[in-house]
């Protein structure tokens, strides 16, 4: 097996998704739910990752959810109960070994990121 082989490229931890949270849209919101996913361990069922901007900057803040089925775009998400709705969510699929359906209480937030 080469290094082009597919097969050789395998993590050597899987998570059943990754979460994807808009820094630069509120630090501080951000910073507070890295905690919790750390003390909790949750990266064991989604990945958490902060990046500088994800764009688009009028609807901060952007998370984006990223599973098998592809990735849920959502905006403004300004409030402690949709950032304790996202925490529940990995919670959920840690719990369950599985990925869990996107948080409910977050559906009114989700947007097309891209024309087509």
């Amino acid at each position: 097996m080469g290094r082009d082989d597919p097969k050789t490229l395998e993590p050597k931890s899987k998570t059943f998704a990754q979460v994807l949270i808009c820094k630069k849209c509120c630090e501080k919101r951000a910073d507070r739910i890295k905690a919790t996913w750390k003390e909790e361990k949750l990266k064991k069922a989604a990945y958490l990752t902060l990046v500088d901007c994800l764009g688009p900057c009028n609807l901060p803040t952007v998370v984006v959810l990223i599973a098998g089925d592809g990735a849920i775009w959502y905006g403004r998400i300004e409030t402690d109960a949709q950032c304790e709705a996202l925490i529940e969510w990995a919670r959920t699929c840690r719990k369950s070994g599985e990925v869990a359906p996107p948080p409910s209480a977050l559906a009114g937030h989700r947007f097309d990121r891209f024309a087509g």
